[in-house]
């Protein structure tokens, strides 16, 4: 199973404040990472108790699990996460969230957690196992760049750094 993370910032907070780019974007992307959808997505607008943390909040429900998203224009930042039971091209899916809302900052983490019918003790270290990204625009991922997930990072907390 994995899990991807993404914690962003946007120039144009244009993309993150209206609800039609949050419903392309789930109803787009688990066709592009090879997933599937079963419902059309849920996207609607939140108004909170602080009143500049407003924003677009949306999940599509996908056979092996769901794709989720909340956004804070104010901010101009957004959270994503794509949980899914089967591996997926997640360096793929982050170039098509960056080039869909305009991401100029991002950090994001792959976190793989043991497959269904996979023992913990098989498991062993791969239990919850973090994998950090590289922080900013998705590089072009060839062999020799492919992250390598040789052993668990400590819990922490996501920064965002890294301008474009």
């Amino acid at each position: 199973m994995q899990h991807l993370v993404v914690d962003a910032f946007v120039d144009d907070a244009a993309k993150i404040s209206e609800i039609e780019p949050i419903f392309n974007l789930l109803n787009d992307l688990p066709g592009q990472i090879d997933m599937t959808k079963i419902t059309q997505p849920y996207v609607f607008r939140y108004h909170g108790v602080v009143p500049e943390d407003w924003g677009i909040t949306g999940m599509v429900i996908i056979a092996e699990s769901h794709i989720s998203i909340h956004t804070f224009p104010e901010h101009k930042r957004f959270h994503m996460d794509i949980f899914s039971c089967k591996p997926f091209d997640y360096m793929g899916a982050l170039r098509i969230i960056e080039s869909s809302l305009g991401v100029t900052r991002r950090a994001a983490d792959v976190i793989r957690r043991p497959v269904v019918g996979e023992q913990l003790e098989d498991a062993g270290e791969m239990h919850w196992r973090f994998q950090q990204m590289p922080v900013g625009p998705s590089p072009v991922v060839t062999p020799e760049l492919r992250p390598q997930v040789s052993s668990p990072a400590p819990a922490r907390e996501l920064e965002l750094a890294g301008a474009r």
